[in-house]
């Protein structure tokens, strides 16, 4: 695993009982305290059409819709790769911030996860198989 980007240095990223591997808390983390900061990662994002991405771009970078044509994509790895889904997540997205933050207390070595259903997909008929 190559983190480019450490934008979450209170953590670490260990196998997880969820799915492959996650991003686990090194200390304990109180409601509304900041754990990921994704604006400096946002930095290296660059625009790119949705049917131009290639499958190491789907499996290993997160995209952001611009609209149903555009996206912004990454090339740079970093922990928000890492966290996975939850129904019932200890962390929050603030996207008016760039932020995750604890959604309650986290105890220390805790897996980290957001809920998915959150992030923007959209229509993907007539993108390829692995969008």
């Amino acid at each position: 695993m190559n983190i480019e980007i450490d934008n979450a240095p209170l953590t670490y990223i260990g196998d997880s009982p969820i799915h492959g591997k996650g991003v686990f808390s090194e200390i304990p983390f109180l409601e509304g305290e900041t754990i990921l900061n994704y604006i400096p990662w946002f930095r290296t994002f660059y625009k790119i059409r949705w049917v131009d991405l290639t499958k190491f771009q789907t499996d290993h970078n997160w995209m952001i819709p611009v609209d149903e044509e555009w996206c912004l994509t990454s090339d740079k790895i970093s922990k928000i790769h890492y966290f996975n889904h939850s129904r019932n997540p200890n962390c929050k997205w603030n996207i008016s911030q760039g932020l995750i933050t604890a959604a309650k207390y986290i105890p220390l070595n805790e897996e980290l996860t957001i809920d998915y259903r959150l992030e923007y997909r959209p229509n993907r008929q007539n993108f390829p198989d692995w969008v």
